[in-house]
């Protein structure tokens, strides 16, 4: 029998129409530690997760055992010995032998990027560090063992044919599945930068101002939407001193002015200046017939005549360590987004990649304007992103938004 012990679930906490997980807390090695794994054992208790804490100075083997056993969906390991890039693999490898890759394993405590980065990698499903609220932990276990979404403005459905372009349907319903009416699911991932001087956005979603006709036409549900998101967050909309956009399309720029209190419109962030090249400005005002839907003159209008766009021509740093660089390709204009720090470069590609199937270089959409000009681009880019070990952030994936690029193919982050 399992040394472990079983800690008592309140059935009240339990969330009703949620799969009840369980889960398989311990402390790996000799460190000898543990109030931190049981605050967030008693915290998934608390949430409703069957807890099982097997305690102090386990081995993986003892660990593996247990949690077959005990038939758990997940192992939560917390290590502050030094010793993770060899007993966290060292589970993964058990685990493997045992058949039992489906029970997915977690970690937490001091464990330098680098490495946490490589334990995802392995197989790790994410690594949570010092400073990591409950709340997250929690919504990773209780979320199917997936990190925290996106900052997003919802998900919308896009024709696949128009999506995938050339690419044979038989190929690409392989990797997303379409509805009954042949669309499919289109995130809108937004991302947060954000530092010790200033709030950045990069992109802003669909926004509300969809007609009911549009709203059916692209199956468009953006509950909880933009401004929520950032609510969670601890921020308002007057928060974000600086918003980059990819490129003006409306499902990119779409909730930039939205209705305020009053029915009227008005600029969602009052107090952020806008970057957006030169290029995009100009077929934003004067668009070809084909671009024209997706160039809402009122999702820009406001913000040019207040004097709130940052036009810029070619690549820029926008901000330390941000700087946007023209790919083209999806339209003349199109900018893809670089982040960088001490540690990595993130680099947000707009609707130059719309997601990871489109890593492939003869892939490209019926919606790039330039689709030979995004396979010649898209070549340079993945070799770059590959040698720098970039990250890519996806804008409308719905299942892994990050992700490296390698000679082997894509990596999930």
């Amino acid at each position: 029998m399992s040394t472990a012990s079983k800690a008592s679930t309140e059935p009240g906490a339990r969330q009703a129409g949620r799969k009840t997980y369980r889960v398989l807390t311990c402390k790996v090695g000799l460190d000898g530690h543990d109030r931190g794994v049981k605050v967030v054992s008693r915290a998934l208790r608390d949430a409703g997760v069957e807890v099982i804490y097997a305690g102090l100075r386990q081995t993986p083997e003892m660990v593996v055992e247990a949690a077959i056993q005990e038939d758990v969906d997940a192992i939560g390991v917390s290590l502050h010995s030094g010793a993770h890039m060899t007993l966290i693999p060292r589970i993964l490898e058990l685990l493997k032998e045992r058949g039992a890759q489906g029970i997915v394993v977690f970690g937490g405590g001091i464990i330098p990027a680098d490495d946490a980065r490589q334990l995802r990698s392995m197989g790790v499903a994410e690594i949570f560090g010092p400073g990591t609220a409950l709340q997250d932990i929690v919504e990773f276990v209780n979320n199917g063992f997936t990190p925290k979404p996106a900052l997003s403005d919802g998900q919308w459905r896009m024709d696949g044919g128009a999506v995938f372009g050339l690419v044979p349907k038989v190929m690409w319903e392989k990797i997303k599945t379409p509805d009954s009416r042949n669309r499919i699911p289109m995130a809108t991932n937004c991302m947060l930068v954000r530092t010790p001087d200033l709030n950045l956005l990069v992109e802003a979603g669909v926004g509300p101002k969809l007609s009911e006709k549009e709203r059916t036409i692209y199956g468009y549900e953006r509950d909880p939407g933009l401004p929520a998101g950032l609510r969670e967050l601890g921020l308002s909309t007057s928060d974000i001193d600086l918003v980059v956009l990819s490129h003006l399309h409306f499902d990119h720029c779409g909730a930039l002015v939205s209705p305020g209190r009053d029915g009227e419109l008005e600029p969602l962030f009052p107090r952020a200046r806008h970057v957006v090249q030169a290029q995009e400005l100009a077929a934003w005002r004067e668009p070809d017939p084909r671009s024209k839907p997706s160039y809402k003159p009122e999702n820009l209008r406001l913000l040019e005549e207040a004097g709130r766009l940052w036009v810029v021509e070619g690549d820029t740093e926008v901000a330390p360590g941000v700087r946007v660089r023209v790919t083209g390709g999806h339209t003349r204009g199109h900018q893809a987004v670089y982040v960088q720090d001490q540690e990595q470069t993130v680099v947000f590609t707009g609707d130059f990649l719309l997601m990871p199937a489109f890593l492939k270089i003869n892939w490209v959409s019926a919606l790039d304007l330039f689709p030979l000009e995004s396979m010649e681009r898209k070549a340079a880019f993945l070799e770059e992103a590959a040698r720098e070990r970039q990250l890519i952030w996806f804008y409308h994936e719905t299942e892994h938004r990050l992700g490296h690029w390698t000679k082997e193919g894509f990596e999930p982050a």
